[in-house]
């Protein structure tokens, strides 16, 4: 059986994620250090050297270019998804750290090569996996043997019987002790 939990909280060792950051950036970002790292390295040829000198600050105007408009556009999503009551609520709580996504349950691929379709049928996947059946035909000889010991009525060498005066003196101090903490 295969589980994928997608935690709210994996990537925080890694320092704090920003919303407006996808793969594109990623890859324009790789890029032109690559660009970069390329122009720097490059001290013979003067022509060559400013080639790709050219190409590299050409590739970092793209990457500045679709950074800003990545922010940009994280940020008029969020003014319109954000309650009109307390606008700077959810910053504050993004800043503190505070903002949590909710933990989902994802598909499960059950012992028959199907996946799960729903939430529902995930839980019964785990309920089934997890905690097994307790029919009396399944037991070994352990099983059996507790199974019996549980029924019979316990008796011990030194197990005397209760006397009526013990059993109530054990509910008067019960029933004293709860009138005690219901009383201020």
């Amino acid at each position: 059986m295969m589980f994928q939990v997608l935690r709210p909280g994996k990537r925080a060792s890694k320092g704090r994620r920003v919303p407006w950051w996808n793969e594109e950036l990623t890859t324009l970002r790789k890029k032109g250090l690559a660009l970069r790292r390329r122009y720097q390295r490059t001290t013979n040829d003067a022509d060559l050297r400013q080639e790709r000198r050219l190409r590299y600050q050409e590739s970092n105007r793209t990457y500045q270019a679709k950074l800003r408009e990545a922010k940009l556009k994280s940020w008029k999503d969020f003014c319109t998804g954000t309650d009109s009551s307390n606008l700077w609520n959810s910053v504050y709580q993004y800043a503190a750290g505070k903002t949590r996504g909710a933990l989902t349950l994802s598909t499960l691929k059950a012992n028959t090569n199907t996946h799960t379709a729903n939430i529902q049928s995930t839980l019964n996947q785990l309920m089934d996996y997890f905690i097994l059946e307790d029919t009396e035909s399944s037991d070994g000889a352990y099983h059996k043997r507790a199974r019996q010991l549980m029924t019979e009525p316990m008796h011990t060498t030194n197990d005397t019987p209760f006397t009526q005066q013990e059993v109530q003196t054990a509910l008067k101090s019960w029933t004293l002790g709860r009138l005690q903490e219901k009383m201020p």
